[in-house]
């Protein structure tokens, strides 16, 4: 299936929900059980579209996944994903339209900006929201009803740093780093904190330069040529694939010399295929495995379902991976809320949520009723162009909160 056929299979789903091909008469199936709606706000259409269909196609399987096997306890999913092309506006229109026309429990969201504006929202109307967003202001302050299974973009720079600490280039000083990220909250909001809390200054590495790349940019020479000036021995790169790789090719034209480093979002296979060797050296953030490591149990599950169901399928996005687990994490929620199936008693339930394993997907997530944030490890990984894969090359990270 290609790419635009997938958009318009999910196009289709947005409208009709993910109800399995059974028959439904005001919202209840033919043999009596109400369903579970849960909503989706994706990015099929807009500037992050390129992981955006991967990770809305994660969450519809998922769902899929649980209707084809029976429900839960009987009960079949019903799973609702609206466009809103990475625009606000669109986004908070499609959350008013899930919650008032379907009756949500709970809520797979995408983009940094938006899913921080929903925040009040979902603390009023009592819904969980997922979000693709790993900003640390997602869950710090405390909020009651989002929840993020992987390590913040800032735990995973502070990563980073310390690793770059641990391999300086030259003897005697400093370790040099810059900072390059989208015009894009997703990019401004990491690099914000790191900055507000002086944490280059306070790990002891020198923060030489930043640059702001556009997130549809088209080049990127003037920032690389500025950096090369600045000599950073590390450029740790917040960016989604298509600017990342306009940004790293125009590295490698100019001649600057430094070890690129990505945050987790970085770890796209799409980013290989556009930067073919200018991918050498790359080094990414991998928060949870990859869709090629098989080895892993959660991975093969994943496989399994799709050469099942999906064979023309040929690659599992880092991004399908992180939204199916967390249609694990809504499952296991629902499963342990019992009868008290809304999403304030989905809330509860994940806030019991201690080591849960994930079948080797990521390290076992723990959330509590003070920290949503499931998970503060990582691995390191290095890009291989030639096999258009990531090899993990250390071991689990831990950063401290």
């Amino acid at each position: 299936m290609s790419t635009r056929q997938r958009r318009n299979l999910l196009w289709v789903l947005s409208m009709l929900g993910m109800v399995t091909l059974i028959f439904v008469f005001s919202g209840t199936l033919v043999y009596g059980k109400e369903t579970i709606k849960i909503g989706g706000i994706v990015d099929l259409t807009g500037p992050t579209n390129d992981i955006g269909v991967p990770y809305a196609e994660g969450a519809a399987d998922y769902f899929d996944k649980i209707n084809k096997e029976g429900g839960i306890k009987g009960r079949m999913m019903e799973y609702f994903p609206i466009d809103y092309g990475y625009k606000l506006p669109q986004a908070m229109a499609a959350y008013k339209r899930l919650v008032t026309e379907h009756n949500i429990i709970a809520l797979i969201g995408w983009g940094t900006g938006d899913c921080k504006a929903r925040i009040p929202l979902i603390n009023k109307d009592k819904v969980p929201q997922f979000p693709a967003s790993f900003a640390l202001d997602q869950t710090e302050p405390y909020t009651p009803y989002n929840f993020a299974h992987m390590i913040s973009y800032e735990h995973q720079i502070i990563g980073m740093i310390q690793y770059a600490k641990s391999k300086p280039i030259e003897k005697g000083r400093k370790v040099r780093i810059a900072y390059v990220y989208s015009d894009a909250e997703y990019g401004r909001a990491p690099i914000r904190v790191l900055k507000e809390r002086n944490i280059a200054e306070k790990m002891g590495v020198e923060l030489v330069d930043e640059q702001i790349i556009s997130q549809t940019a088209t080049e990127a020479v003037s920032q690389a040529l500025t950096l090369k000036k600045a000599k950073p021995d590390y450029a740790i790169v917040v960016l989604t694939p298509k600017p990342a790789s306009v940004f790293i090719k125009d590295a490698k034209k100019v001649g600057l010399e430094t070890t690129i480093m990505g945050f987790s979002f970085l770890g796209d296979y799409s980013l290989l295929k556009l930067l073919g060797d200018a991918g050498k050296g790359l080094i990414v953030a991998a928060p949870c495995s990859y869709g090629h490591e098989i080895n892993v149990p959660g991975i093969k599950k994943i496989w399994d379902y799709n050469k099942k169901y999906h064979p023309e399928r040929k690659a599992i996005d880092l991004q399908y991976v992180y939204s199916w687990l967390y249609g694990m994490m809504i499952e296991e929620g629902i499963k342990r809320a019992g009868d008290k199936l809304t999403g304030e008693g989905v809330k509860d339930a994940l806030e019991t949520f201690r080591n849960f394993e994930t079948d080797g997907i990521s390290r076992p997530i723990t959330f509590t009723s003070t920290d949503h944030r499931g998970s503060y490890e990582f691995k390191l990984s290095l890009a291989n162009p030639e096999k258009g894969t990531f090899e993990s090359f250390s071991d689990w990270i831990k950063v401290e909160k």
